[in-house]
């Protein structure tokens, strides 16, 4: 079950630094700006706890959302398909939606990227 999942953002205009999905051929699209944005609640969380603080809001405010965008990711990794996980910036959410589908996963044969912002 040797698959990739693509964390990033979503370029515009107002944001020319951020590159967006790379271009994979049969990715499943995750958009995490379905989700609320956590990013007042987690902007003052040092490094190493603003991904686990993020999940811990995310599941607090919309749990059936995040799991649904989990197990649509699960299940194009179980089919072999890459997977390109998007919100607004690539910090947070698709970060954490990101992480989320490799842990269900178990680990083993998935690489989580994160596209350079």
């Amino acid at each position: 079950m040797a698959s990739t999942i693509y964390v990033c953002g979503t370029p515009s205009k107002k944001r020319p630094t951020i590159r967006g999905p790379p271009n994979v051929r049969h990715a499943v699209l995750i958009n995490a700006k379905q989700l609320p944005n956590p990013y007042h609640k987690v902007r003052h969380e040092p490094e190493e706890t603003r991904l686990e603080k993020t999940e811990e809001v995310l599941r607090s405010t919309s749990s059936a959302k995040f799991d649904a965008l989990v197990l649509k990711g699960v299940k194009a990794v179980s089919a072999g398909h890459p997977v390109v996980v998007q919100c607004m910036f690539g910090r947070d959410r698709s970060h954490v939606v990101g992480r989320a589908i490799q842990r269900k996963c178990g680990d083993v044969g998935v690489s989580l990227v994160l596209v350079e912002q």
